[in-house]
Parts: C-alpha cells; structure tokens; sequence
C-alpha cells in the first residue's frame, strides 16, 4: 500500500498466495503506522506481476 500525498510505502506484505489474508495484512500494517488513519484509502489494481 502506498500513502498517496507523501508516495511512501505504507503498508506491504508478502506470500505464496494472492488472498485476502494478504490485503489484510498490509491494510493493519498501513493503520498502524499511519499518523492519520481517516486518510488511509485502499484501491485495487488489475496489473499486478505474478510468477516471478
């Protein structure tokens, strides 16, 4: 996840699987070190890379 004013990663997490545990992951990683939660804003891309 990347914060949107300030470009910066905010969240990430990494697995075997793409699954929501995942998402999830990165979105508590965000909250967490978020200084301002109420901005925190998630998106979905379709192109992501897979089989590396």
């Amino acid at each position: 996840m990347i914060d949107l004013y300030s470009r910066k990663v905010a969240g990430w997490s990494m697995g075997k699987n793409n699954d929501t545990a995942l998402v999830i992951d990165a979105l508590s990683m965000a909250i967490k070190t978020s200084q301002d939660t109420a901005s925190i804003a998630a998106f979905r891309s379709r192109f992501y890379l897979q089989g590396l």
